[in-house]
């Protein structure tokens, strides 16, 4: 039964996943937590971004399985476009992905440059591996969002009822003209 319920199988848990993991980041970046005595610091920066990777995967499946039950007509296609639709488009997906894609490879050439300043030596960890884990999400995510836009595009392509225009109109073209 979940599966004809994207929203509550995908969407829902995504979200909450990538919310908490955002909070948890956030806070981790400004500072290291502590909470009874214990310490929460690059390690657990390390599982918020991973929480933000899986929930960010969850909302795409929401996203590409509801295309895909549109288009094979297992939801009913709605009568005017979603928000999602009007402000879905390949090229703004493909900007966004590239944005973060560059944000990644920007938040490298500054890890680069402080482990070049340090004679490519001991590098301060606390200093360092939140910029390599803000790198690496944006690479991922840049990837990610890229390569989701192409595939709900092909999702979102109209393919049957051209092919089915194509075999009917070579169809009408073979019949024999009858006379009256």
């Amino acid at each position: 039964m979940l599966l004809f319920s994207p929203n509550w199988l995908f969407l829902y848990p995504g979200l909450v996943l990538m919310l908490v993991g955002i909070v948890l980041g956030a806070k981790l970046l400004a500072s290291p937590v502590h909470i009874n005595g214990v310490r929460l610091s690059v390690d657990t920066l390390i599982y918020s971004v991973t929480m933000i990777e899986i929930g960010f995967q969850a909302v795409l499946f929401a996203l590409l399985s509801r295309a895909y039950a549109v288009q094979e007509g297992l939801f009913p296609r709605p009568a005017t476009p979603t928000l999602f639709d009007r402000l879905f488009r390949l090229e703004r997906g493909i900007i966004l992905g590239s944005v973060l894609v560059l944000l990644g490879f920007a938040l490298f050439l500054y890890a680069f440059r402080i482990w070049k300043n340090a004679q490519f030596g001991s590098l301060d960890v606390e200093l360092v591996t939140p910029i390599v884990i803000g790198s690496s999400i944006s690479f991922s995510l840049g990837i990610e969002v890229i390569l989701s836009s192409f595939f709900l595009s092909m999702l979102k392509l109209n393919v049957r009822t051209t092919s089915m225009m194509v075999v009917s109109s070579a169809e009408s073209q073979s019949e024999p003209e009858r006379a009256f």
